[in-house]
């Protein structure tokens, strides 16, 4: 039963990191910061071969060279390597020595962007390991409105991810609205929407009705859209029911496809 357990844990993890890959218009998690593209050229020899080892997928051997960078690097740099080898380690499937990694980061003292890496950092990794409301704990304190698009991308979708396991079907579809606004690959885009009306797509037609009566906007367009869909069997009236839709929903962003 342990081993069942934990093979479930590992497999939502990886699920979650083909959803992070699956989203390609921002950048991974542990992606190497400003301060690491400036490090003295022995730092930067390091780095190198970390990121190579990443990019030919040896997880493993880029936590150790990145651990190595901890020891060789400055204090200033320190909590940077250290983020970057717990995100690789994730990678590798060793969820607990990125856990003890993230955690040896203290989250006081560190800049925005940091603390927002490592906030990100440890709600994959509470996802990972099967606790999706310590994910949302972590997430929710990325709140700073100066971070980059792409980081606000990843916490929605860490969210919407988390919401999803523990079964909130409606604020995981309401995530994922937040999110496609920061999408600008159109596959991207694509795939978050289809993963709304999978979302939605869980809940009764009586609360899809009953929610879906609030003024106007893209969440209750998804709902309705959703139950016309479900409810319209017959395809011409489903174009007609569609047509009359969009009038109504002029600037929603549903694709003409979906």
């Amino acid at each position: 039963m342990r081993l069942t357990t934990s093979l479930s844990h590992w497999l939502l993890g990886a699920l979650l990191l083909l959803s992070l890959a699956a989203c390609g218009s921002f950048p991974a998690i542990g992606l190497p910061s400003q301060q690491q593209a400036a490090a003295p050229p022995a730092a930067a020899q390091l780095l190198g071969k970390a990121q190579e080892a990443e990019a030919r997928g040896d997880f493993v051997g880029a936590t150790q060279v990145y651990l190595q960078l901890v020891e060789a690097s400055r204090a200033s740099a320190r909590q940077d390597y250290q983020l970057s080898a717990a995100a690789a380690a994730l990678r590798a499937g060793n969820i607990s020595q990125a856990r003890g990694l993230v955690n040896a980061v203290e989250s006081g003292g560190l800049d925005a962007k940091l603390s927002a890496r490592r906030q990100l950092l440890d709600g994959e990794i509470a996802l990972s390991e099967g606790n999706p409301q310590q994910a949302l704990d972590a997430l929710a304190k990325v709140t700073n409105t100066n971070l980059t698009p792409s980081v606000q991308a990843q916490a929605h979708l860490l969210r919407a991810e988390a919401f999803s396991v523990m079964g909130n079907q409606l604020e995981s579809a309401r995530e994922r609205v937040l999110l496609e606004p920061l999408l600008t690959d159109p596959i991207a885009v694509r795939d978050n929407q289809n993963a709304i009306v999978q979302a939605l797509s869980g809940l009764s037609d009586q609360v899809l009705q009953q929610l879906g009566a609030t003024p106007p906007d893209v969440l209750s367009g998804w709902m309705e859209l959703v139950l016309i869909a479900r409810t319209t069997p017959d395809p011409g009236q489903y174009n007609e029911r569609v047509i009359d839709w969009r009038h109504r929903y002029r600037q929603h962003p549903a694709t003409q496809d979906l």
